[in-house]
This record gives C-alpha cells, structure tokens and sequence, in this order.
C-alpha cells in the first residue's frame, strides 16, 4: 500500500500499526468494526503484522492479555468505538493488577460528536482510568500535525506498557470520515517526506525499559540476614517471566532455605529443587504451629494459599519482600523491609561466595511434605471415580509436556494444594490479578498461542459458560489446547463457605445449578469431545491427545457436597497423619 496515495486518516493508522510493528509488537487482536476499519486495513496490509480476528471484544482482549503474559510483550487490543471499548475494562482491570503488558488501541468519534447524543459515540477519554498506566487522546488526522508526532506517540505508549510497572496503555483515536482508504485526490509525498527519516526496521524513538536494580545498602541487608538467620524460609510467589524462574531456583539452591512456592511460580510443580515443599499449604493445615523461621523472605508476586497468609500474620520472623515494580503488594502488612528490583539483577549482585548450610528446619518440613504427599497418592490411587482433587494430580502428571492454564477458584486451588511435581515441568499461569472468571478461555488460547506449545487449561463450569463464544479461538490454534472443564452444575467453591449451611437461599443464590454440559457446545465450534466416567480414562485421554498434538474439551462431572467431603475427608487425614509424626 502507498499511503501517499490515499488520504490522511488512512496515512495515520498506518504509522501507528508500522510503528507497533517496529517496536516487536507479533500480536494484533482485532473486532469487527467501522470507525476502526482503518486500523484492521493497515494492520491487513501490513506485511509483518500477525491479526487474531475474534468476533467479541471482551474475548479479543483477554487473548492479547494471554498473549502478552506469554511472550513479556505487549499485545495490542484493537477496536471500534461506543461499547466495544468498555469491553476491554475487565482485561485492562487483570493486566494493571497482575502487571501484564498490554495497549488498547482504540477507534473513537471525532470530538464535535462527543456528549451530543451522537450514535455509538460514548466518552472513551481515559475510560481505563485508574487502572491505565498511560493514557493519550489523539487528535483527528491533520497534516497540520506531522508524523513525527504519531510515530513518537507510539513509541512512548508502547514504553509505558514495560518497564518496572508494566500495565495497561490506553491509545484513543480519533477518526472523521472517511473510514476507508479511499484516495481523496490529494498527493500526500510532500507531507510523507516531512517526518524523520529512520532505518525501516527501527522505531522513530527508541526507548530503554527502565529496570530496577537494588541499592548497595539492599545487598548488605539481605546478606546479613541471610548469614545470621539460623533458620529462614525462601516463599517464591508468581513469576512473570523464564528470567525469573531461573534467578529464583539459584537463590533457592544458593540458600538452601525450605523454599515454599506459589503454583502460579512455575517452581512449585519442578521436581529439581532439593529446597523445594510441594505441600506446604497442607503442611500448614496440619501444623500451624509447627514452624517460627527466624527470617522469611518473599520474592515474586501473592499466593493463592490463604493458609500461607495467617500464617505469615501470626508468626514474628522479619518479614523482607522482594519485587520488581513499585506496586503495594504487603497484603499482610508485615513486611520489616520491601526491596523494589529486577530478580535477577540481584541475585547477580549478590556475592558469589555466598553459599548457605541447609537449614535446620528444613528436613522437618521435608518429612511433613512427603507425609502428605502419601496420603494425597493414596487418595488418587484408591478413586474408583473422577473427583476434583485426582483432576488435579493428573493433570500436574503432565507438566513436563504441556504448560498449564489454572481457571480461579477450585482448579488452581486443587493445583496448589496436591499437585505433584514433575521434571522439567513447564510453566503454570492463571489470572490471578484480579482473580475474576472473565475470559479465561481466550486467556488460555493467548496463552497457548505467545508460548507456542501445548496447554492443557483446567477451569470449570461457569468460567466456560461465561466466555463460552471463545472456544472459536482453540481452532486456531497452532498448538494444541486440551480444556479440561470441572463441571459440578454451579460454583463449586461456594460449598466451602459458611453460607453453604444455609439451605433455604444457598442452591438458588450462591450454587447457581444450570443443568448445562458442553458435548453441544464442543460440537458447535468443531472441537472434539470426550465425557471420562474413570480416572485411568481421564488420565489416558490427557496422554493421547498431547501424543496426536490435538485441541480437545474433555468434561469431569463431578458433585459439589461430594467434592466439599472428599477434601475434608482427605484434610482430616492429612491432619491425623502428620500429628503422629
């Protein structure tokens, strides 16, 4: 295409998309839509920019999120104006809480229409607000402003979704008609030859990411600590990235400390960690008491163990926190010292001479681990059916092939607790900022598609039906994704809730029966469909589907009070076991 020979809206969209494109953007997540059919056009003419075409925005805009999580690069969100953009808050709401990189490119009405009670025209001005990072209102196309303007613009939007606090970025345009690249009969080379001339391959401004690196006086505390801590316990919460998981397995193995680790960590579910206990949640659960490091240090992002938390507020250790952005995440508000820094910057500041003794405490923590890893296979190994907790164990059995998508609520809570740890086990994510049930499935196929590699999602019911119209997306899919979907008729956690004992509103209101399955809704989007009624059934459709690299939905019924018995039940020998310790 030769903008020069179109007009000036068309000769604006297309910067903005080459620019994207020379800053790495490989992730464009387009709707359907008129005002901003000048962006699809430039990014469907572009020759290196790679669309995903989705048909609903909400869906669109939590595969970018995917996407981004995958890959540490922003995705880019495109679409039109009116409520299409509100579509996008739920994923800009994940994307600043969990700080995913992420640019919401938006089409929007010219300004003489705004609060006029103009069609599809609603405020979109700084509709992300508070949780965008950045935010710009641009103005219409006019060569009155040159392209310099546009390709830097650009390029700041795209620096402020990294950096030490990645996060969303809101670029708004305006467009007047025409919304096509329709030549207006104007020769635009003049205004073309004005902007700056730059290598084709590079952007008009290279920004740097910032990184936070630690102070000297940060080093000598962690040392300190780390040498006059006769017991101490390393917590690894979520990790963003394969740089962070490997600076934390150095640490780990550098300490030597008993290392407690977020499923979410990508380390939780790695059998090559000696410091590592898998069980530590029902450790907890077991012996709360039992364990008063003198020193805790927590890297990385919040868990999902809620018995990790009281725990941390009832015990004295110093409490040290290690993050890399200048977000507040002290959700105990314990924490004696918090060190703002990249991951691996400090640990490569750290001397290398720095090598501690195995703790004392660590082979106490050890034995109660593997205490409860034998009741949690006894359990698995005696189901005659499929329940929720041996979904969990297998699903964990197929780490070393498959990453793993955990939808919230009980599948990543059933991961965290009883998962079993594999080698060379691959990364494990979820939506975990936020925490909501929105859009996991295009989560899961953005995902999939940024770590190009097989995924297998577990999430239940009402996550599925809530993003049900995304399961278009896993045909697309180059890799496969097995969705494996709990169905237990409901929202399976609630039964663990004190309001579960009150019978007369409880069904109705907080169980949410729907009496749905999803064969049909498999059948209707192509995707190959299977029900396992036995364990081994469930396990070998897991196996033969990452063998034949096949997308799949494979649906666990299971019931909500049985499941709600079965986890007591295994809890209270849990408790009886490691109590004869």
């Amino acid at each position: 295409m030769n903008p020069a020979n179109t007009n000036v809206n068309t000769i604006w969209a297309y910067a903005v998309i080459d620019e994207l494109v020379r800053n790495g953007v490989n992730c464009f997540c387009l709707c359907p839509g008129a005002r901003s059919g000048l962006l699809a056009t430039a990014i469907a003419r572009h020759p290196d920019a790679k669309a995903k075409i989705h048909y609903d925005e909400r869906g669109a805009a939590f595969y970018a999120l995917g996407h981004a999580r995958a890959t540490g690069l922003p995705a880019v969100w495109v679409t039109t104006s009116g409520t299409a953009v509100a579509n996008g808050f739920p994923a800009a709401v994940e994307a600043a809480q969990d700080g995913i990189p992420l640019l919401l490119l938006t089409a929007d009405r010219p300004p003489e229409l705004r609060d006029t009670g103009a069609n599809q025209a609603i405020l979109q001005s700084n509709l992300f607000a508070p949780y965008q990072r950045w935010h710009v209102d641009m103005p219409c196309p006019t060569t009155d402003i040159d392209l310099n303007y546009v390709r830097s613009t650009i390029d700041y939007a795209f620096a402020r979704t990294r950096g030490p606090n990645p996060g969303p970025v809101h670029v708004n345009m305006m467009f007047r008609e025409p919304l096509s690249a329709e030549s207006d009969g104007i020769d635009y080379q003049p205004y073309l030859d004005q902007a700056c001339s730059r290598d084709e391959k590079l952007p008009h401004t290279v920004i740097s990411a910032a990184q936070l690196a630690p102070s000297q006086s940060d080093i000598s505390y962690l040392i300190e600590r780390f040498e006059h801590s006769a017991t101490g316990v390393l917590l690894v919460g979520r990790l963003s990235s394969d740089a962070e998981r490997a600076a934390a397995q150095t640490l780990a193995q550098r300490l030597s400390w008993p290392v407690i680790a977020d499923i979410g960590s990508g380390v939780r579910l790695s059998e090559g960690l000696d410091s590592l206990i898998p069980y530590a949640d029902q450790v907890l659960l077991a012996l709360p008491d039992a364990f008063n490091p003198e020193c805790i240090v927590h890297i990385g992002g919040p868990f999902v163990s809620k018995r990790l938390l009281q725990w941390l507020k009832r015990i004295e250790s110093e409490y040290v926190l290690i993050q890399p952005h200048p977000r507040r995440q002290d959700v105990t508000q314990r924490a004696a010292r918090v060190i703002e820094s990249d991951l691996s910057l400090l640990v490569s500041a750290l001397p290398e001479s720095l090598q501690m003794q195995a703790s004392p405490s660590l082979e106490q923590w050890h034995q109660a681990s593997r205490r409860v890893k034998e009741v949690v296979d006894q359990h698995v190994e005696r189901a005659t059916s499929l329940d929720e907790i041996g979904v969990a164990q297998m699903v964990s059995t197929c780490a070393g092939r498959a990453a793993i998508f955990a939808g919230n609520s009980m599948p990543i809570r059933d991961l965290d607790m009883y998962g079993m740890c594999q080698p060379d086990a691959q990364p494990m994510t979820a939506n975990r900022g936020a925490s909501g049930i929105d859009g996991t499935v295009a989560t899961a196929c953005g995902w999939a598609a940024g770590r190009q590699q097989p995924v297998i999602a577990v999430l239940g019911d009402l996550a599925v039906l809530h993003d049900l119209n995304s399961l278009s997306l896993m045909k697309t899919l180059e890799n496969p994704l097995i969705l494996v979907v709990i169905n237990n008729d409901g929202g399976g956690i609630f039964s663990f809730l004190s309001v579960a004992a009150e019978s007369d509103i409880f069904e109705q209101h907080f169980g949410t029966p729907h009496g749905f399955t999803f064969e049909a809704a498999a059948d209707q989007f192509h995707i190959p469909y299977v029900r396992p009624t036995s364990p081994e059934g469930f396990l070998n459709l897991l196996t033969e589907a990452l063998d034949a690299n096949q997308s799949m939905l494979i649906e666990v019924i299971t019931d909500r009070r049985t499941n709600v018995e079965l986890h007591h039940a295994l809890q209270a020998e849990i408790k009886r076991r490691l109590a004869t310790q």
